[in-house]
């Protein structure tokens, strides 16, 4: 449901008014008006640019190829490259020990626990800056996401999971779960 909605809202609404920006430089072919076809041009190279980031996005979001080949770090510091090319928010990453591969399962649960926390500050913190840190304590790897949001109470947003109808920290506290963690 959420890739529906993204698609909808973002590649889809460009590729129509990309659909609508081509009839029109049609039309205005049609009429000999060359000189607003080449401006029409550039804003059709400009939506076209803006609909190709969003599908690169959404891809990357759903299966980032660098996390399988590379692991988690690089598809870390990728994802953060990624964030602040947006211009959305500031995000930083800090790497406190050296990169080291993990199980496969354990870096993509890692790497999705990480993209919804950065996305639950997107959504509900209004924040605008992020800093996500990796550490090591022992034979555990530490991995902190914080914002300059508002915050929120644990216990109340626990509490009220059946009426609200988002699932954010409990998905990400099973994943958590899962690989042997605490969150």
């Amino acid at each position: 449901k959420e890739l529906a909605r993204d698609l909808h809202d973002g590649p889809a609404q460009l590729l129509s008014a990309m659909v609508m920006n081509i009839r029109f430089m049609r039309d205005l072919l049609a009429q000999g008006a060359q000189d607003v076809v080449t401006e029409e041009l550039t804003s059709f190279e400009n939506l076209s640019t803006r609909a190709l980031r969003q599908v690169r996005d959404m891809l990357f979001d759903q299966r980032p190829v660098i996390l399988e080949t590379q692991g988690l770090f690089p598809a870390l510091q990728t994802y953060v490259q990624r964030l602040r090319a947006t211009g959305e928010m500031d995000v930083s990453l800090q790497l406190n020990c050296e990169p080291v591969r993990l199980a496969s399962k354990v870096e993509r649960l890692v790497f999705s626990i990480v993209q919804e926390a950065v996305g639950n500050v997107k959504k509900h913190a209004s924040g605008s800056k992020v800093w996500i840190t990796l550490s090591r304590e022992q034979d555990m790897l530490c991995v902190e996401v914080k914002d300059n949001g508002g915050g929120f109470d644990l216990n109340q947003v626990e509490a009220n999971y059946g009426q609200r109808g988002s699932l954010g920290l409990l998905n990400m506290k099973e994943r958590t779960q899962v690989i042997g963690g605490a969150l």
